[in-house]
């Protein structure tokens, strides 16, 4: 897994805290569990490849709102966002 974080262009100051990319390197057939810790932050979240759950199945684009709690994620192995 390669997650890494780009610089907030200056015309989005104020509005974007992070942006973020994350790519597995596995199998379609793989899955992974990964725990998110709350930020304090709505996330746009757009997967390029692969699947997602979050309790059920995840559309490639979607918005995931303000977590009190971790939650428990998993991905496809072949998995882009």
């Amino acid at each position: 897994m390669r997650y890494t974080e780009h610089p907030v262009p200056p015309s989005l100051d104020g509005w974007v805290a992070a942006i973020w990319e994350l790519e597995n390197d596995g199998s379609a057939d793989d899955w992974i569990s990964q725990d998110a810790m709350p930020d304090g932050c709505v996330e746009l979240i757009f997967r390029r490849a692969g699947r997602s759950a979050w309790g059920t199945e995840q559309p490639p684009c979607f918005v995931a709102g303000i977590a009190e709690a971790a939650a428990a994620l998993r991905f496809s192995g072949d998995s882009a966002f």
